[in-house]
């Protein structure tokens, strides 16, 4: 269950197949400081895949902006991390619009 309404749930539970398409390495050197502060070790790796996802498409703008808000809305939850990036490549609009809320 979710412990705000600022973003949708997450349905499954699980990171699935996203983190191991993307390479990890890459998100920036701040948001990849933000992983390992707020995430525990088992999740940076997956965290990071799942972020890089997001800014591979010509169409999704402002990755660096939205991969913040992403980790601001994740709440230190790896699952929510992808959901969240779903809802960006949808319109990351919503990510940054959630995360100013």
């Amino acid at each position: 269950s979710c412990s705000t309404d600022r973003w949708p749930c997450v349905a499954d539970g699980s990171l699935g197949a996203a983190s191991a398409r993307a390479d990890p390495m890459g998100v920036s050197a701040s948001i990849a400081a933000r992983i390992t502060a707020e995430f525990p070790p088992h999740d940076h790796e997956a965290v990071r895949a799942a972020l890089a996802t997001y800014g591979e498409a010509e169409h999704e703008r402002e990755a660096e902006r939205v991969h913040g808000a992403i980790l601001d809305l994740a709440d230190n939850n790896a699952d929510r991390v992808l959901l969240l990036v779903k809802n960006a490549k949808d319109d990351y609009r919503d990510v940054l619009f959630w995360a100013s809320s």
